[in-house]
């Protein structure tokens, strides 16, 4: 097993080298809209599950709100519906790339770094571990986590190299 991998064949962590279709085992897509569903079900609409996701991201880093100009309730409806849309193609691999690289070139104006893409990816599961509880099991987490690595991974291969000048 290669580091940053599990059993169930998810790369976990980022990989930046290459730009490939995300696959994921079908058992973890499966898994992973299943809790995307609870989540939102949980929520009392659509716009208070982006509000949490939006409190959830900036609590958790707020010197990257400064990153975001839009107003509040419209950035939080956005990062809803982007990662509804992510977790919806995530059984098909050639759309959700071409979602996933549209989002990289909405971000050209944005430094999309690994620190920045960690803190993102593990706001949403810290969300869904206090929105889900128990129901978050280890390997819908694993699979959330490979799904928001991956999502990164092609925004990060998609985007220009930040110029050094």
């Amino acid at each position: 097993m290669q580091d940053g991998d599990d059993d169930t064949g998810l790369e976990l962590e980022f990989n930046v080298k290459s730009l490939e279709e995300l696959v994921l085992p079908a058992a973890a897509v499966d898994d992973v809209q299943a809790a995307w569903n609870a989540f939102i079900a949980g929520a009392s609409s659509k716009e208070a599950a982006g509000e949490a996701i939006y409190s959830a991201l900036f609590d958790s880093a707020p010197s990257l709100r400064g990153l975001f100009t839009t107003p509040r309730a419209v950035q939080a409806m956005t990062f809803m519906n982007e990662l509804t849309a992510f977790v919806t193609w995530l059984d098909n691999p050639s759309q959700l790339k071409a979602q996933v690289e549209t989002l990289a070139f909405k971000h050209l104006n944005i430094e999309v770094t690994m620190p920045r893409a960690t803190i993102f990816r593990d706001a949403i599961l810290d969300l869904l571990e206090v929105e889900l509880g128990d129901a978050l099991t280890t390997s819908t987490h694993d699979g959330i986590k490979g799904a928001l690595s991956g999502v990164w991974r092609c925004c990060s291969t998609t985007l220009p190299a930040p110029s050094s000048s």
